[in-house]
C-alpha cells in the first residue's frame, strides 16, 4: 500500500498500516461469517443486579 500524504502528516508508518490492514481483514472475515453473540443476561437482569450500584453512584435527587 502506497503511503498517503495524510499518513506522513499523522506519523502513521508501515507497521501501523500493516496492523490496520490485518485488523480490517479479521473484521471482514468475522462479518462474513455473521457471528452472533449469545448474551447470558437480559436488560431486566442487568437492571436488577446493578440497581444498588447505580443508586450509589447516581443518587436520586432529593428535595430537602
Amino acid at each position: 500500500m502506497a503511503e498517503r500524504s495524510g499518513d506522513r502528516i499523522f506519523g502513521i508508518g508501515p507497521p501501523m498500516l500493516e496492523s490496520a490492514r490485518q485488523v480490517s481483514f479479521w473484521v471482514s472475515k468475522r462479518n462474513q461469517r455473521a457471528v452472533k453473540v449469545h448474551w447470558s443476561f437480559t436488560a431486566a437482569t442487568v437492571e436488577d443486579k446493578l440497581k444498588r450500584w447505580y443508586e450509589q453512584v447516581n443518587p436520586p435527587n432529593r428535595v430537602d
